[in-house]
């Protein structure tokens, strides 16, 4: 270094080794390396996953440099698109199977069976057609869609097949039957499934969430289906029932005669016991809201999730090194080792650097329910030995968790220091809230700092300048990087700093000499020395300063405990300038709630629209509209027998049960308007309507409900979320509502219809131009 033959090694340590890796990884305890694959955007999932795992299996597992290595695969996207494809595949062919052999029960032939089952695969290969001209991809949630349409991609087929079928036992020539038995009914399998598909519609042109984006999607693969279903509804199933049927119907059932009996006399007695049949009504739909009254149905949103991993967080007193994050992590990880089997835990994984930890609970079975994962939650907080200087919280996002909410109110304002003091405040109001657990602050997360004052003046008088200063602080505590040294094959990179030892502590600092070597100062001789408190980062959102306090709700009753949250946030006496809201998430799940409702309005109204053109009425669409909340009773009740929660699945459900409830409905209304038209009376059109569509509403509400129970049984899902809510709550509302319409619906109509007559004659009454009656014709009153 000099002519006196000084060397570096006389002066300073010099090593060679990899430069410190600023953040740690345990697995199951031991030290570990993540490596993350990411794909091409333009790439297939699946594929690549499958050639990674390959070069896994076949080249790392035998690498003999690499044996005793232990390979963990964290999270493989092609798995959960593979098996959510494989289980709806699985659920929609024992779904079909099931809807064929409800077929065959009703109506005794193979050929006739084999004609209604036809519109199944002809519908699925069809709408896949379409949608691939349309440039859509046969995805999980399109597969989703289709596999929900199963069981109703029928319906159109045996309404038309049961209209010809009748018409065959009085009409000889099969031809003629079949073209008679079509024409009676298109004009109601058309609506019917037009109903159906207007549903979707509001999604379809609506606000665009982040919920509707994804049921555009299933809607459009459903109502793609249902349409090509229609098509083969009424032109190939009349065609082959021309050519294929052509002996005589099999006589029905001895079952379905005795249940069409049964039925026609409940009927009439409807008709004799119209104060009897309105208390059927009236507690009909109070039995149907009692569940979701009493509390015995669950109405956190994103319930009935896969439970498959716990996120916990460590938050720090003050600043720790890396090495003092593994300190903690090793402590917490002691106790889930020790409490694997009690915890249902899998494996353990932990990250930890400076000033921050987490550690994430991979659990060993993925059937665990939302209350079972709670008390898991519970355990642990209880269970886990305390760490000195380390706070330990499970941390997760507002829309995942089960029946947990995650949430955060934020604060926004200018001064941080004012913002702190809400925050803690906002803390404390929190913790006295029942079922508030995991409070924490975004400000928490902040260090101690040392904070430099200089002296100006002394400075000055030894030279120094405050660029000055500030690069001998960069060298001192960061090193200074110098340029590469050349070992002949490569170059490496090189560095020089003072030893640790050097600048361990404040006193290091104070001795620090600086200035000219002639004249050198020590920095404590013109400088002071501060710790404060500072957050770590400064968030900002719309130009303003903001802070957020999470917390987790483990409580049965979000709605009311957010109201109560909202009355302690409006009670802070804010300063100008400052206000509170709540985080991202909890306000686009109020978005999405009033969304949801939105589009069940405009459903009714698209609906009633519909119906309003097939019957040319007015009245007798708000009759069949009066069907909708027949479905509520089923619904609630099978999800609280099941203990199913009423979650955003479940709402799906409920929206699409307003297109499937009306279609029974509207076959029933329309066969008892052509007879009445024909001449029977009103009582008579009703009962020979009652019976000859009886075979038909059950056949079409029997496969939609067998077509579902594989979902309703299985735990199909996208992503995370179980498809089960949603088909049991089609299930639950479609049977009460079938059983519901197909006995009270004439007594309603006749209601509407009293109602309508009631309306037109007051209206003609109020008109002041005198009604020449002698003059017109006597014209019998047609419904609606």
């Amino acid at each position: 270094m000099n002519d006196h033959g000084l060397k570096v090694s006389d002066i300073a340590e010099i090593r060679y080794e990899e430069p410190p890796i600023g953040f740690g990884r345990h697995l199951d305890g031991v030290q570990a390396v993540a490596m993350d694959v990411f794909k091409e955007s333009t790439a297939n999932t699946v594929d690549v996953v499958r050639a990674v795992m390959k070069v896994i299996t076949q080249d790392i597992d035998k690498d003999p440099l690499l044996k005793g290595m232990k390979l963990f695969t964290f999270d493989d996207q092609a798995k959960q698109i593979t098996t959510g494809i494989d289980s709806l595949r699985y659920a929609g062919i024992l779904g079909a199977l099931f809807a064929v052999m409800v077929l065959y029960y009703f109506l005794r032939r193979l050929d006739s069976t084999l004609i209604v089952s036809f519109s199944i695969p002809f519908s699925v290969i069809a709408a896949c057609g379409l949608m691939y001209f349309m440039g859509r991809t046969l995805n999980v949630l399109s597969m989703c869609g289709l596999m929900l349409g199963i069981g109703m991609l029928v319906d159109d087929a045996i309404v038309v097949l049961e209209s010809i079928d009748r018409k065959r036992r009085t009409v000889g020539d099969p031809h003629q039957a079949a073209l008679v038995g079509a024409r009676e009914v298109t004009m109601a399998v058309t609506c019917s499934t037009l109903t159906t598909i207007i549903v979707f519609l509001p999604l379809v042109v609506g606000a665009s969430t982040e919920l509707t984006t994804w049921l555009k999607e299933v809607g459009l693969s459903i109502s793609i289906s249902l349409a090509c279903s229609l098509f083969s509804s009424l032109t190939l199933i009349p065609l082959m029932s021309a050519q294929w049927l052509r002996r005589r119907p099999a006589a029905q059932p001895k079952s379905l005669a005795w249940l069409e009996e049964r039925y026609a006399g409940a009927l009439g007695w409807t008709l004799r016991h119209k104060a009897w049949t309105l208390l059927v009504v009236i507690a009909g739909l109070v039995v149907g809201i009692v569940p979701f009254m009493a509390g015995l149905v669950n109405t956190a949103q994103f319930a009935a999730t896969s439970n498959k991993r716990l996120f916990l967080q460590y938050e720090f007193a003050d600043f720790v090194y890396k090495s003092d994050a593994e300190r903690a992590v090793d402590a917490a990880e002691a106790y889930f080792r020790a409490n694997k089997e009690k915890l249902f835990i899998d494996s353990v994984y932990s990250v930890y650097g400076e000033n921050e930890a987490h550690t994430i609970l991979t659990m060993a079975r993925d059937d665990l329910g939302d209350e079972q994962v709670k008390e898991l939650r519970k355990a642990i907080r209880t269970g886990l030995p305390q760490v000195p200087g380390a706070r330990i919280f499970f941390a997760e996002e507002a829309e995942v968790g089960g029946n947990s909410t995650y949430f955060a109110v934020k604060f926004f304002g200018h001064d941080s220091g004012v913002l702190t003091k809400l925050a803690d405040e906002a803390a404390r109001r929190l913790g006295t809230v029942d079922g508030v657990q995991d409070i924490t602050s975004s400000l928490n997360k902040g260090r101690n700092e040392i904070q430099v004052v200089m002296d100006r003046d002394k400075a000055l008088r030894a030279g120094l300048t405050a660029e000055d200063i500030s690069q001998i602080f960069q060298f001192t505590l960061g090193g200074m990087r110098l340029q590469r040294f050349n070992t002949g094959d490569r170059e490496v990179e090189t560095w020089l700093e003072l030893r640790q030892i050097d600048r361990e502590n404040l006193q290091d600092l104070r001795k620090l000499q600086i200035g000219p070597p002639d004249r050198p100062v020590l920095l404590g001789d013109i400088a002071s020395f501060q710790v404060v408190r500072r957050a770590d980062q400064i968030a900002r959102e719309n130009r303003k300063v903001r802070v957020a306090v999470n917390a987790t709700y483990e409580g049965k009753n979000w709605d009311k405990t957010k109201k109560e949250i909202e009355g302690l946030m409006n009670a802070f006496d804010l300063p100008p300038g400052y206000t509170w809201s709540w985080d991202d998430k909890i306000l686009e799940q109020g978005e999405e709630n009033q969304q949801m409702g939105i589009n069940f309005l405009l459903a009714l109204v698209l609906v009633y629209l519909a119906m309003a053109s097939l019957f040319e009425s007015m009245a007798q669409p708000f009759a069949i509209l009066f069907s909708i909340p027949f479905a509520l009773p089923g619904a609630a009740w099978l999800l609280a027998a099941t203990r199913t929660p009423f979650n955003i699945m479940a709402q799906i459900g409920l929206l699409m049960l307003i297109g499937i409830v009306v279609k029974n409905g509207i076959v029933l209304l329309d066969h008892m308007n052509q007879l009445r038209r024909a001449g029977l009376g009103r009582d008579d059109a009703i009962l020979q309507a009652g019976r000859d569509r009886l075979r038909a509403v059950l056949m079409t509400a029997l496969t939609a409900i067998v077509g579902l129970i594989p979902l309703a049984l299985g735990r199909s899902s996208v992503g995370d979320a179980y498809y089960y809510p949603l088909a049991r709550t089609v299930i639950g509302g479609l049977a009460s509502s079938t059983v519901l319409t197909l006995i009270v619906l004439p007594y309603i109509n006749i209601g509407v219809e009293a109602v309508a007559t009631w309306g037109r004659n007051l209206w003609r009454a109020s008109d002041p131009r005198p009604v020449v009656a002698d003059r017109l014709p006597h014209i019998e009153s047609i419904p609606g």
